[in-house]
């Protein structure tokens, strides 16, 4: 009965272990962790927080022209960090 509840175990944390490294592991979820911000009155920006890339065109980055400037900034950003 130990060995089959110590396996059990064991089949539990691996299980979770697979989770958090798909998932991801964030323990402090609250405002101040937003990925981005939208301001739109009384002045229009968009922000990344991430990168740091930000525009003051949102009406084109709300249509999706903006798309592939933003990746390609959150790409850089990865490739500095890892």
């Amino acid at each position: 009965m130990i060995k089959s509840k110590l396996w059990q175990l064991e089949i539990e944390q691996r299980k979770k272990s697979k989770y958090d490294n798909v998932v991801g592991i964030n323990d402090n979820i609250s405002w101040s962790n937003q990925i981005r911000s939208y301001t739109m009155h009384p002045y229009k920006l968009v922000k990344d927080h991430r990168s740091g890339w930000e525009t003051q065109d949102i009406d084109s980055f709300l249509k999706g022209m903006l798309l592939d400037d933003l990746m390609e900034s959150n790409l850089q950003h990865l490739k500095s960090i890892s």
